[in-house]
């Protein structure tokens, strides 16, 4: 029995396919989350309503999108901000995320950390809240950004509904140019 060749992307996406249900949509099991300072409420919320997180070990948490790059002697200047980093590591702490937060030597860019702590792995599935998180595919996983509702919902469930996205094929003619 043969059958017709797939792409990295179906193969993916279909060996992560829970269920499905109505209107096209897939509920796709999460291998990976990444969450950045922004997500400090996300992970308040689960708390408040008596959810727990399901796979701690399968969530790596850093300061990256609010955090100065060079905080200096005195740390985060800025009281919210500081508020929020603070917030972060000690919900991570209490609920077993590891956590890159500043003075962490792999502490960094999201976008970076994934892949440099081996996080980001070719053949998962991979989301976090921020527009970026597709350039993760690089790296031979299916990675999407989500909102706060589906961040929530990935903690509590390791689980995510998406409608299949429509793949394109892009085709290149013609000889390369030097160093291509």
């Amino acid at each position: 029995m043969s059958s017709a060749p797939r792409t990295l992307f179906e193969k993916i996406w279909g060996r992560h396919v829970v269920t499905d249900g109505a209107g096209g949509m897939r509920l796709l099991y999460i291998d990976r989350l990444l969450m950045h300072d922004g997500a400090v409420h996300t992970s308040d919320r689960l708390r408040k309503a008596g959810r727990a997180i399901r796979r701690p070990e399968a969530i790596a948490a850093t300061a990256d999108h609010y955090v100065p790059t060079a905080t200096g002697p005195r740390g985060i200047a800025d009281p919210a901000i500081r508020g929020m980093v603070t917030e972060m590591a000690r919900h991570t702490a209490d609920l077993r995320i590891p956590y890159f937060g500043p003075g962490d030597a792999r502490q960094g860019i999201v976008h970076v950390m994934g892949p440099g702590q081996g996080f980001t792995l070719p053949g998962i599935t991979l989301v976090w809240g921020d527009s970026h998180t597709a350039t993760q595919g690089a790296f031979g996983c299916l990675a999407f950004g989500i909102g706060a509702s589906e961040l929530e919902h990935v903690l509590a469930t390791s689980c995510l509904w998406q409608r299949k996205p429509r793949a394109m094929r892009i085709r290149v003619d013609g000889a390369r140019p030097p160093r291509v």
